[in-house]
C-alpha cells in the first residue's frame, strides 16, 4: 500500500511538473542575431524566428498562458515583448530592416498584432487591463504607430501605407473603438477616447493631413476623412451620443467641431480649396450641417442652447456665412451660390425662423432676431 501510494505521488508529481512548464522555440539564421527570453509562471509559450543580420528580440512573461510570436527577416530589426498577467497574445512581423516593435501588455487576455513591412517603421503598445485587442500594419518607411489602451474591451486599429505616417490612439475606459487608416505620406492621426463606447474613425488618402479626435463622455460618435493634401481637421466631443461628421476634399481645408452636452449632431462637408468651417454646440440636441463646394468659403455655427438647427450651403467662392444661436428651437439656413456673399443671422431666444437665399455676388445679410416666433426669409440675386 505504501509503495502504491510513492507510486501515485510520483505520477501526480510528474504531471504537475509538466503542466507547469513553460515552452520556448528560438531559431535565428544569418550573422549575429540576438534573443532574450525570461518566463516565469505557468505554460507561457514564446516562439522566435530570425532570419538576416543584427536583429534583436526580447520577451519577458511573467504570469501563466501568455503567448507571443515574433517573425524578423531582414537586418537591424528590434522587436521587445513584455506580458505580464494572464491569457495575453502578440504577435509581431517584420519584413524589412530596422523596424521596431514595442508591445507592454499587463493584465488579462489583452491582444496585439503588428505587421511591418518596410524599413525604419515604430510600432508600440502599451496594454492595461482585460481584453484590450490592438492591430497595427505599417507599409513603407518610417511611419509611426502608437496605441496606449487601459481599461476593458478597448479597440484599435491602424493602418500605414506610405512613409513618415504618425498615428496615435489613446483609450481609457470600456468598449472604445479607435481605426485609422494612413494612405499617403506625411500624414497625422491623433484620437484620444475617455469613457464607455465612443467610437473614432479617421481616414485620410493624400499627403501632409492632419486630424485630431478627442471624446470624454459616453457613445460619442466622430467620423473625419480627408482625401487630398494639407487639410486639418479637429473633433472635440464632450458629453452623451454626440454625433460628429467630417469629410474634406481637395486641399488646405479646415474644420473644427466642438460638443458640449448631449444628443448634438454636427456634420462639416468641404470639397475644394482653403474652405474654413467652424461649429459650436453647448447643450443638447442641436443640430448643424455645413457644406462647402468652392475655394476661400468661411462658415461658422455657434448653438447655446437645446433642439437648435443651423445650414449653411456655400456653392462658389469666398463666401461668408455666420449664425449665432441663443435659446431653444431656433432655425436658420443660409444658402450661397455665387461670390463674396455675406450673410450673418443672431437669433437669440425660441422657436425664431430664418431663411436667406443669395444668388450671384457681393451680395450683404444682417439679420438679428431676439425674442420668440419670429420668421425672417431673405433672397438676393443679380
Amino acid at each position: 500500500m505504501k509503495k502504491i501510494t510513492l507510486s501515485l505521488l510520483a505520477l501526480f508529481a510528474a504531471g504537475f511538473a509538466f503542466a507547469q512548464s513553460n515552452d520556448d522555440v528560438t531559431i535565428q539564421l544569418g550573422m549575429e542575431n540576438e534573443a532574450y527570453v525570461t518566463q516565469i509562471g505557468w505554460r507561457n509559450d514564446n516562439d522566435i524566428t530570425q532570419i538576416g543580420m543584427s536583429n534583436e528580440a526580447y520577451v519577458l512573461q511573467l504570469g501563466n498562458l501568455n503567448k507571443n510570436t515574433t517573425l524578423s527577416i531582414g537586418d537591424r530589426n528590434l522587436s521587445l515583448v513584455s506580458q505580464i498577467g494572464d491569457g495575453n497574445t502578440n504577435s509581431t512581423y517584420q519584413f524589412g530592416n530596422a523596424n521596431t516593435g514595442w508591445v507592454d501588455q499587463l493584465g488579462t487576455s489583452n491582444q496585439s498584432t503588428q505587421l511591418q513591412v518596410g524599413n525604419r517603421n515604430v510600432g508600440y503598445v502599451d496594454q492595461d487591463g482585460w481584453m484590450n485587442v490592438s492591430a497595427q500594419v505599417q507599409l513603407g518607411n518610417d511611419n509611426h504607430a502608437y496605441a496606449l489602451q487601459d481599461g476593458i474591451l478597448n479597440i484599435s486599429t491602424q493602418y500605414q501605407d506610405g512613409n513618415v505616417n504618425y498615428a496615435l490612439a489613446d483609450q481609457e475606459g470600456i468598449l472604445n473603438i479607435s481605426t485609422q487608416t494612413q494612405l499617403g505620406d506625411q500624414n497625422t492621426a491623433i484620437a484620444s477616447q475617455t469613457g464607455i463606447l465612443n467610437q473614432s474613425t479617421q481616414y485620410q488618402e493624400g499627403n501632409w493631413n492632419e486630424a485630431y479626435v478627442e471624446q470624454l463622455g459616453l457613445f460619442n460618435t466622430s467620423e473625419q476623412t480627408q482625401i487630398g493634401g494639407g487639410h486639418n481637421v479637429y473633433a472635440l466631443q464632450i458629453g452623451i451620443n454626440n454625433s460628429s461628421r467630417q469629410e474634406q476634399y481637395g486641399s488646405l481645408n479646415e474644420a473644427y467641431a466642438f460638443q458640449l452636452g448631449y444628443n448634438n449632431t454636427s456634420s462639416q462637408l468641404q470639397v475644394g480649396w482653403l474652405n474654413d468651417a467652424y461649429a459650436t454646440q453647448v447643450g443638447n440636441n442641436n443640430t448643424s450641417t455645413q457644406a462647402q463646394l468652392g475655394n476661400y468659403n468661411f462658415a461658422y455655427v455657434n448653438q447655446d442652447g437645446s433642439y437648435n438647427s443651423a445650414l449653411q450651403l456655400q456653392l462658389g467662392d469666398s463666401n461668408t456665412a455666420y449664425i449665432h444661436q441663443d435659446g431653444s428651437y431656433n432655425g436658420a439656413t443660409q444658402l450661397q451660390f455665387g461670390y463674396s456673399n455675406t450673410a450673418i443671422d443672431l437669433q437669440y431666444g425660441y422657436v425664431n425662423q430664418s431663411t436667406v437665399m443669395q444668388l450671384g455676388a457681393n451680395h450683404s445679410h444682417f439679420g438679428l432676431q431676439a425674442g420668440a416666433l419670429n420668421t425672417m426669409v431673405v433672397y438676393q440675386s443679380n
